[in-house]
């Protein structure tokens, strides 16, 4: 599963090794390991959901349903976002782009909480998954405030208005019992990276932002980006990166753990 020269832990050859620097060779191999791996979750799925058995009506019933395999979507969707940032990290390296290069390595800090915090517990990955429910109602919403404002045609309002209500209907049959969303500074702290995230995304978010600073200093030349400034927030976003890797497989439980071998007494 792994592509050579990724680096490997040695107890644990299935898992990724943290480097203290990462060449841009290896930053791509971390980019297709992510996305591999996410392919191969997919693959996973579609072949679980395709197992059926023949009832006593003699119809075929699908053994499982796409609500039980939520955690496949979580953590493929963590995988292939996180190989799409990379992407983008990589060519800001190449460019010198900071705010491009700031950008992607802040979204990777969120990916590492969050994937983090979605391997903690059945609860917690279900309470991140349905949180996916109230970013849909909060765009349409949105979208139905802007079709009302622009005296929009009749059907196209009543269309996004059933559309609300569809979805509010699958957020009653959800785990969540309100409308708070999870925010990714209260989840710092419940995974132990508070500290993590304070220092870097409110550094990164200044350098990604089109700040007074940024736009005088760093758009102007006045100030020159350097690898010196690159190398840090490259390094960083590629740890993050691996830890996401390592979440995942450890989450989907690709492998057998030394507790999952072990044979009941």
């Amino acid at each position: 599963m792994l592509p050579p020269g990724t680096g490997q832990i040695g107890d644990e050859p299935w898992l990724l090794e943290f480097r203290d620097k990462y060449t841009v060779d290896q930053a791509r191999l971390l980019e297709g390991a992510l996305r591999s791996l996410a392919g191969y979750i997919l693959a996973a799925e579609d072949l679980l959901l395709s197992v059926a058995v023949t009832g006593q009506d003699g119809k075929a019933e699908k053994v499982l349903s796409e609500k039980d395999t939520q955690g496949s979507r979580v953590f493929a969707g963590f995988l292939n976002h996180g190989a799409r940032t990379i992407s983008h990290l990589i060519r800001a390296y190449e460019t010198f782009d900071l705010p491009l290069m700031s950008w992607a390595a802040r979204n990777l800090v969120e990916l590492r909480i969050w994937s983090r915090y979605a391997s903690m517990s059945d609860e917690t990955l279900r309470g991140f998954h349905d949180n996916s429910i109230l970013d849909s109602l909060d765009l349409l919403e949105l979208q139905l405030r802007a079709l009302q404002q622009a005296n929009a045609e009749v059907a196209d309002i009543e269309a996004v208005q059933s559309h609300i209500q569809e979805v509010t209907e699958e957020l009653k049959h959800s785990t969540l019992t309100s409308r708070k969303r999870l925010r990714i500074k209260d989840v710092a702290k419940d995974v132990g990276a508070e500290q993590y995230y304070k220092h870097w995304f409110g550094h990164l978010s200044k350098l990604a932002h089109p700040t007074p600073a940024l736009i005088l200093h760093v758009e102007t030349g006045k100030e020159m980006v350097s690898v010196e400034i690159t190398e840090p927030i490259f390094t960083m976003g590629l740890r993050a990166g691996t830890e996401i890797y390592n979440t995942s497989v450890k989450s989907m439980q690709f492998v057998d753990t030394p507790q999952q071998a072990k044979k009941p007494e």
